[in-house]
């Protein structure tokens, strides 16, 4: 597990056979964009097209952490993955509806993640 961030957001990746888990935690607003941009980054490995983003312990997320999650996910796209966010809390449900025709993310809850490794 890698851990990277400042005090108030903390990134974490989780590496699987298939796949990597980016763990976001705190606050993401503009302060937070370069260190999101690197951990989004970091998760597109060749051989793992599938990129999971846990956003159940992100507590405030502004636009510019919106914009580094859609164009991550446009990035794994392009290499025919995937890109999942999973467990996001209410206010952030609210901004992957408010940007749902331009980027319509697929969202799981932690438990549908559970049967299988992530």
């Amino acid at each position: 597990m890698t851990t990277t961030g400042s005090p108030a957001a903390r990134f974490e990746h989780v590496r699987h056979l298939h796949s990597v888990t980016v763990y976001v935690h705190g606050e993401i607003d503009l302060g937070d964009r370069p260190e999101m941009r690197d951990a989004l980054e970091a998760a597109m490995t060749p051989g793992r097209p599938i990129v999971y983003v846990d956003l159940a312990d992100v507590t405030f997320m502004d636009a510019s952490g919106m914009h580094e999650l859609a164009h991550a996910r446009r990035a794994v796209l392009r290499r025919r993955g995937r890109f999942v966010l999973v467990a996001p809390p209410p206010v952030i449900r609210l901004l992957v509806e408010v940007w749902r025709d331009t980027d319509p993310f697929e969202v799981r809850e932690r438990s549908s993640l559970l049967d299988r490794a992530i």
